[in-house]
């Protein structure tokens, strides 16, 4: 009863992909549930290896508890979109999808099965691909070096499972879903499979975001100026456009990636939201101008980048930033206690303070004060020394505070 409850649940996930929500607001808005990347790790695949998949989720602006569900579905060796997984009949009716797959679990065993449970975590458990996939090629077959995709498919339920959830609690969450009485999304992601002796490709890294042209602390706020433009860009060391030899059934060329970047915000409006590194377009972002452009719902809002190479590599990266309030009080810091967990303020409209910095090490988002008292944890202990203080608020203007010392 178990396994055909687990199994009825693959079938309604599946048959969910066609029944996404319809886009009402500009793709880089984050005002909703959204799978925004996914990425696997390693990027590419040879037959008896495997990878785990993690994917960028979202829930702006309500933060909602979330249920993963993650499937591996086999890969082809023809790369003829054979299957559930690619077959768009099965998806538009899902009853009948359950039905071929409930057949097929009677007939295989686990390990033999189109699609596999990979678990319900952030990340995916490991996606296997058989080391005999192209066992049904000769040797020297061309297939073999052209290969195919390997696909992990995401759903992600806006709604939390019981703590000790049974099989039947995630069918009635999946139904849940797919009446449309609770938020989802589905994702579906193909990882590279080939038989190669080159060098397998690799996900893309980001060195850095910068903000009209000046590098930025991943760890910090970017405070932005209202009503103006702001250029965005990455940072991308030279060996992320790797070479590499693309091989079709017509023959082999050496190939030096594209990368890509999308980006994403949950404020202001984007220009040109996506971009192909080898041009001189940039992404814009233009904060609230007091007319077209809303004003920010919260003081701290959060920025996303995503960077894609042409050959399903991906890594993604996030900023929180603030648009600069033009009035409101400024902080003023009395007294200031540092312990090697923990700083202690004492003043008057704490509760201005947009981030503060001990050191090296970046304070936000800030616990709200009482009767003019905060107390900020940090992020690791400090050893016994002097750390300098400085504050900015939510006017973006930068105070020092002086120098504190850790016996």
């Amino acid at each position: 009863m178990r396994l055909s409850l687990f199994r009825l649940c693959f079938g309604l996930l599946l048959g969910l992909l066609l029944t996404a929500c319809t886009e009402l607001s500009p793709q880089w808005k984050l005002d909703r549930l959204r799978i925004l990347a996914m990425s696997a790790e390693p990027a590419a695949l040879q037959p008896g290896e495997s990878t785990r998949v993690s994917a960028l989720v979202v829930d702006e602006p309500r933060n909602r508890p979330l249920t993963f569900l993650w499937l591996g579905c086999a890969a082809d060796p023809f790369n003829a979109n054979r299957g559930p997984c690619s077959n768009e009949e099965f998806l538009k009716a899902p009853a009948d999808f359950v039905a071929a797959f409930l057949r097929e679990a009677q007939e295989a065993s686990p390990e033999n099965m189109y699609i596999q449970f990979l678990g319900m975590g952030s990340q995916s458990d490991d996606y296997y691909v058989p080391k005999e996939l192209f066992s049904i090629f000769p040797e020297e077959h061309p297939q073999r070096k052209v290969g195919t995709f390997g696909m992990v498919l995401l759903m992600v339920i806006a709604e939390a499972l019981p703590e000790n959830h049974s099989y039947r609690d995630l069918a009635l969450l999946i139904q849940r879903a797919q009446d449309k009485h609770v938020d989802s999304q589905t994702a579906l992601f193909r990882i590279p499979v080939r038989e190669s002796e080159e060098p397998p490709n690799q996900n893309p890294t980001v060195s850095q975001l910068l903000v009209n042209d000046m590098p930025q602390d991943k760890s910090a706020l970017v405070f932005l100026e209202q009503g103006k433009k702001h250029r965005l860009d990455f940072v991308v060391p030279p060996e992320s456009f790797e070479e590499y030899v693309e091989t079709t059934h017509q023959g082999s060329t050496h190939k030096t990636e594209s990368l890509f970047a999308f980006f994403f915000s949950s404020c202001g409006k984007l220009e040109n939201d996506s971009f192909n590194f080898a041009t001189s377009v940039r992404t814009q972002l233009l904060t609230p101008n007091g007319k077209d452009i809303q004003a920010c719902p919260s003081p701290i809002q959060k920025l996303f980048g995503v960077v894609r190479d042409s050959r399903s590599g991906q890594t993604w990266h996030e900023q929180s930033f603030v648009v600069c309030q033009n009035d409101g009080p400024s902080p003023h810091i009395r007294q200031a206690v540092l312990s090697s967990h923990a700083l202690s303020l004492e003043g008057e409209h704490l509760e201005a303070l947009a981030e503060l910095r001990v050191g090296e090490h970046f304070l936000w988002p800030l616990p709200a004060p009482q009767d003019g008292h905060m107390v900020v944890g940090l992020p690791e202990a400090l050893s016994p020394g002097a750390y300098a203080l400085s504050f900015r608020d939510f006017s973006c203007r930068a105070q020092t505070y002086g120098e504190l010392n850790l016996p």
